[in-house]
Order: C-alpha cells, then structure tokens, then sequence
C-alpha cells in the first residue's frame, strides 16, 4: 500500500538536549525513523521542517512536500466594537498589552519573552491553558520568573481562548510577540495579520518563511526583542494602518483551499 505519512515538525530531535526522552521516546523514535523510511511521501507544514526531515531522517527530499497551513476563516471576520469590548470586559484587559499565544515548550522562549518586557511598562497577556497549569515545570519556571522580576501585575493569564474570543484579543492588541527559538510553523502569526494585528516575529526556522511584513527580531537578544516592540509602540497611526495592511495583503496567499488540493495532489502522486 502506498503511505503518505505528515510530520509537522522535528523540533524535539533538532533540540534533543532541551526535550530529554529517555529509554522509551528513544525507542520509540528509532521505530518511528524505521516506519518512515518505508513510506513514499512525507507531507510538513514548511521548508525549515523539510530541511530538519531531510537531515534527522536521511528521507529523500524530492519526496517531501512542505505544504503551508493557513488561519482559520473565522479570523477574517471584524468583531464589532460591542463584542470587543465585552471580550476585553470578560478577560479584565487594559487598553494597551503586548499578546503572546500558544504552549510552554522550551522552543517558545517565554522565559526570554518576559525577561526581554521587564523593562516595558505594557502589561503582557500570555494565551494558552498551560500557562495555567502548574504540574508543567515549565509553567513553575515561568511562574517563577514572573515572581523574581516582580512583573504580577504586568503579566495576564487567562488561559485557554475561544476562537471566537480570540479574534477580539488580536484585534485589541498593540502587537503579537512570537519570540521562538524555533518553529515547525507558527500559526498565531497569520491569525493576527488576518485580524489586522501587527506581528513581531523572531527571524529564524519556519518563521522566518510565513513572517512576511512581521517586525523581525532575534529571539536569542532582549534588545533586539525590546526594539522590535518599540519600533510597534512608536507608529504613528498612519504607519501602523500601512503595516497591518501589508499583513493583510501578505496573508492572502494561505488558504485552507491550496492546503486541501496541494494535500490531494501529494496522494494522488502516491497512488500512482
């Protein structure tokens, strides 16, 4: 039977010593590594995963595909002012804050993010329910940073989103921060061009691919992360309305629609 088999990213074996799997995860990756070997295609969301395929598991790169994903279609539409200011409302939030959406996992760089905002005095809302859950230690790290920078009151966490909701929050914010180290993707960033949200995007792996007219900064730098919110914060309106319509045009270009056919086209080239 011909397989086709999609892996979004290879982030944990292009960081092994940040993700330690022990006996079992190694295993079971040596037997994952062997099945994939036999397959004909591997579909990923983008050419920096591709690269990572290629190089962890020696698969041929002509049968590879990065087919890129795109934002839901419910962030097209505008929330009025009424749902807006009922979301702002229901989650307690200020005029002006800095969004961070998504996990905890080392690749996110919180610990960088809300090192590099200390100096800022925008709040910091972080979206996701692991911010939330304490039994990850990444989320007592994080807890505990927060704590020794004395940023409480600086940093909102109001756990899992709606989508719905989530439309508003973009919508509200002065910028999504995406300040990865690395990326299979990167969703969050063409959610908030879609939503008319500046983006301030770290310049490296997938991100670098989909960050189109984000602010690009360096994810290893808190001057360089701190710079990149203050180039936000100092536009001028005009400047801002030009930026978000370049995100706007930019994110044109994904769609649900090319995910679907380019996906087909890869199974059907399977199947002969």
């Amino acid at each position: 039977h011909p397989t086709v088999v999609t892996v979004h990213d290879l982030i944990p074996l292009v960081f092994p010593d940040k993700f330690p799997k022990g006996v079992r995860g190694t295993v079971k990756w040596q037997l994952q590594k062997a099945l994939l070997k036999n397959i004909d295609s591997i579909i990923t969301d983008s050419k920096s995963s591709k690269a990572d395929i290629e190089r962890i598991v020696g698969f041929d790169k002509e049968k590879i595909y990065p087919i890129y994903l795109a934002p839901s279609p419910l962030y097209d539409r505008i929330p009025t002012k009424e749902t807006v200011v009922s979301v702002q409302k229901k989650y307690n939030l200020p005029e002006c804050f800095l969004l961070f959406v998504g996990d905890v996992n080392w690749n996110k760089n919180i610990p960088g993010l809300i090192k590099a905002t200390a100096s800022i005095s925008i709040p910091l809302v972080l979206v996701g329910k692991a911010f939330l859950d304490s039994s990850l230690s990444e989320t007592r790290e994080i807890n505990s940073i927060i704590s020794s920078l004395g940023r409480e009151k600086f940093i909102i966490r109001p756990g899992y989103v709606t989508d719905s909701d989530l439309v508003c929050l973009y919508e509200m914010a002065t910028c999504l921060i995406q300040p990865s180290h690395y990326e299979g993707f990167g969703l969050p960033v063409l959610e908030a061009f879609v939503s008319g949200c500046p983006v301030v995007v770290a310049d490296n792996s997938s991100l670098s691919e989909i960050a189109g007219p984000g602010i690009r900064v360096d994810a290893q730098s808190y001057e360089s992360m701190i710079k990149g919110i203050q180039t936000v914060l100092e536009l001028s309106k005009e400047k801002r309305a030009h930026l978000i319509e370049k995100g706007h045009v930019w994110v044109k270009q994904f769609s649900w629609k090319k995910v679907a056919c380019k996906t087909v086209a890869v199974y059907e080239k399977a199947l002969g």
